[in-house]
Parts: C-alpha cells; structure tokens; sequence
C-alpha cells in the first residue's frame, strides 16, 4: 500500500501558463498626441524627419554635392530659417569653394555658427566677393560688425588694382568707395577718393548752365549720390529752370552743415516754401533754425511770419501752432504769434471733442498727433479715456505716461497704468501705481482690488517697506 496521498486516483494537472502575455486590447495606450512641446522641438529642428533632408545627406556623403546642393535648396526656399539645411549648405559651399552657395549663405549669415561664418567670409573675401559683404554686415549689424574692417581692407586693395582714367576703371572704383562708405561712413580715404574721381568733371560743370548743368550734375549723382558739389549745383540749375520741387530734393540732401551758407540757406525756404505743404515747411524751418547761425534766425524768422500767415489764411489750424511755435521761439511775447496760437488750439480741441463724441476712432487719432504736444491735461484726459473704451491701450498707456511726466500725482492716469501693469503680469509697477492713488483716494475699489492681488502674488521682499504680509490680507 502506498504511502502517497492520493494513490491510485487520477491527478489534477495544472493548466499550462505561455510565457507570453496574452494580448490585453483593454490596456493598449493611445497614440501620444501632439504638443506644444513637441511641434516647438520639431520647429527647433526642422531637419529631423524629413525625407529630403536624410535624402540630400545620403547623396551628399555618396559624393553628388550638385544633386545634394539642390535639394538643400529646395528645402531653404520652404523654410528659409532651417539653420541644419544652411549649415550643411554652408559646408558643401566652403569645401568646393563655390562663390554661388557662399553668396546665397551669406544672405541668411545669422543663423549660422560663428566658425562657419568665419569661414564664409574668409572666402567670400578671397574672391573679392565684396558687395556679398557689405549687404551681409548691412542686413545682420552688429553680429557682422568684426567683417567691418577686413571688408574695408578688401575693397581698398581692389581701389589700388583698379588705378587708372578709362571710364570702366573710374566706375568701378566709384562702386568700391560707395561700397567703402555704405558699412564705414566715416572713412575718409573713400570719401577723398570718390570725390577726386569726379574732379574734373566738376570744373566742367561749373562753366555750364541751365538744362546741360542740370543733366552733367544729374549723371555725377549717378555714381555718387551724396556728392555736396553736384548737389548744390543740380539744386541752382532746377532753382533757374524754375523746377522749384526737384531743387527742393537736391538740397534737403545737403549735409546740416552746409545750410549754414546763406545762399544755399535762402534757396532751401524758396524751395520748400514753394514745393512742400505747411506742416512740412514748419519742419524744415526747424531743421534750419537748428543750426543756430544768426543769418539763418533771421531767415527762420522771416519764412515763420510767413508761413503763420498762410497758414492762417488756409485755417490750417496744425500749421499755424508749429508756425507761431517758431515764431515765439525766435522773439518770445510775440502778440500776434501767441494769440494765432491760442485761437488754433481752441478750434483744435473744439474739433477733436467732435470726433470723440462721433466715435470717429480714425480722425481722433489723427488730430491727436498733431495737437499732442500742445493738449492740457484735461483734453489729455478725455483723449486717454476716449482710447480706453475703443481698447487702444498702446496710445492709451503713452497718453498717461505723457500726463505722469507732467503731473506725477495724476490720479486717472496711475489707475490705467496700474490696470495695464496689473494685466501684463508685472505686479510689482502695479502696486506701485495703485498706492499712489490710494493715498488720494483711499476707497478707490479697483486700486484696492489691484494692490491685494498683486502684493499676494510678490515675495516680501519685493513689496514695498511700508507694505507687510497684514496689510495685504487685510485690504
């Protein structure tokens, strides 16, 4: 007999268990969508997944840098800021040399690595690839601001090697000081020398007059459109030809310095007094009376007596203030100047309460620029409030800093400066904003509202000395 339990009667086996997990539809995961995060990473690196981009590195590394090269292409003119495609682009143009990919590199010189650049340009100037540069430092200012100087060196080089009278000689050294000057002003080698380059013609063109002085100091402006010479001498030919609007162009391109003279000083006001609108003539008055010359005053003086007249003559209320403004600025109490001013102001705040009361949102905003600088506070005001409820809360906001900088205390300017502040999230110019008015109006609800918000949301140490952690709670 058996000692075993259970002899003799069939035992129960156990059922087999598979290793394998038995597929479970019930606990299968979604498919993860898509975030911010990730479009930000995507967008970060444009290159990774994309077909032509794995396609042109392939290409590139079995040796077919044309084929690779156009595709890259093909990619920079979907997303031109795909910094992995310009780099690689940049890469191919560096080891074969190629004037064509550096010069289309060069255009987005931002994007890439401070050593690839270095090597760019570094080729660029081996090809005396010299306009590529200068459009270069022109468009990324100051990350290109070390090429300055190599790219002067370059063109003054190719200055040296272009020696000589032929005209295509002469126009090309005139590109190469126009292009000195364009990303190095002050250079005065350039400048020397663009201006020799037309010595002689300019002895030519004294001794003409009318029409053929006009067109000889046109075709100097060609090649050297800053040449003060040939302005002042296009700017007499139009005064006599009586085209008073192209003299006006001539001479509004003269450097500060030369309408100190008193002839070319009297022929700017004829010019712009006949070719330019009254507000426009006002500032170039002001442009004039800049200089400080004591010919120049009386001049000014004179044009603004009048330019005042005309202007109101016209009713051209925004003309006679700048008008009589310069007047008053050249003999202060004159009557007749500060009266004209007064009775243009009044009519201005007369037909800008007009345009609030309509609604005109467009009109308003156009009066306002023009009689800004001369509006009380209380027209401010109403100017600041007008803007607030047609939810322009850029002009809104500069009108109040304009009423601070004349009323620091201004009690309706600091709430719509704390409510802005409030609404970007700086808390801490809010709460400064909200305890000035309270300290004149202490029940003041929406200030109060903004000073408890906003002291919780700052540590104690940002809020101010005065202000603790009760007075918060307790507001």
């Amino acid at each position: 007999m058996s000692n075993k339990v259970g002899a003799g009667e069939p035992q129960k086996q156990k059922p087999l268990r598979s290793r394998r997990t038995p597929e479970r539809h019930d606990t299968i995961k979604p498919a993860v969508s898509d975030t911010a995060g990730g479009a930000a990473r995507r967008e970060a690196s444009p290159g990774r997944g994309d077909f032509r981009m794995i396609s042109a590195r392939t290409i590139a590394r079995m040796g077919d840098y044309q084929s690779a090269t156009k595709l890259y292409m093909e990619i920079l003119s979907d997303r031109p800021k795909d910094k992995p495609a310009l780099a690689a682009l940049a890469r191919i143009g560096i080891a074969h040399k190629n004037i064509g990919i550096l010069s289309t590199v060069a255009k987005q010189a931002g994007l890439l690595d401070q050593a690839t650049l270095a090597s760019v340009v570094g080729l660029l100037l081996r090809f005396d690839a010299v306009f590529v540069l200068r459009d270069m430092i022109q468009r990324e200012g100051a990350l290109a601001a070390d090429f300055v100087a190599p790219t002067v060196r370059r063109c003054h080089s190719m200055l040296r090697k272009t020696a000589g009278g032929n005209e295509e000689n002469r126009a090309q050294r005139a590109l190469l000081c126009r292009c000195i000057l364009d990303i190095a002003p002050d250079d005065a080698s350039a400048r020397s020398g663009l201006a020799r380059l037309f010595e002689k013609d300019l002895v030519a063109v004294r001794k003409l007059s009318g029409s053929e002085l006009r067109k000889a100091a046109a075709k100097i402006l060609d090649q050297d459109p800053r040449n003060t010479e040939a302005l002042r001498q296009h700017a007499a030919a139009c005064l006599d030809m009586g085209d008073l609007a192209s003299a006006y162009a001539s001479l509004a391109r003269l450097p500060d310095a030369d309408l100190t003279q008193p002839r070319i000083s009297a022929q700017f006001v004829v010019a712009s007094s006949a070719s330019r609108s009254l507000e426009e003539h006002a500032g170039d008055l002001r442009r004039l009376n800049a200089s400080k010359t004591d010919r120049n005053s009386v001049l000014v003086h004179r044009a603004s007596r009048m330019g005042l007249k005309a202007a109101s003559t016209a009713r051209n209320h925004v003309a006679v203030i700048a008008f009589a403004d310069l007047v008053l600025a050249q003999k202060e109490g004159d009557s007749t100047a500060d009266k004209l001013r007064c009775v243009a102001v009044t009519q201005l705040n007369r037909i800008l309460q007009k345009a609030m009361r309509a609604g005109a949102v467009s009109q308003v905003e156009s009066l306002w620029e023009s009689i800004a600088h001369v509006a009380d506070v209380d027209v401010s005001s109403a100017v600041m409030r007008f803007f607030l409820r047609a939810k322009d809360y850029g002009r809104a906001e500069s009108i109040a800093e304009r009423l601070l900088l004349k009323e620091p205390e201004n009690s309706m300017a600091n709430q719509v400066k704390a409510k802005l502040h409030h609404e970007r999230g700086e808390y801490g110019q809010a709460l400064h904003r909200a305890m000035t008015v309270l300290k004149d109006n202490p029940q003041d609800l929406a200030m109060m509202r903004i000073l408890k918000y906003a002291g919780a949301r700052l540590t104690p140490a940002q809020r101010p000395a005065s202000m603790s952690a009760n007075n918060v709670r307790n507001v």
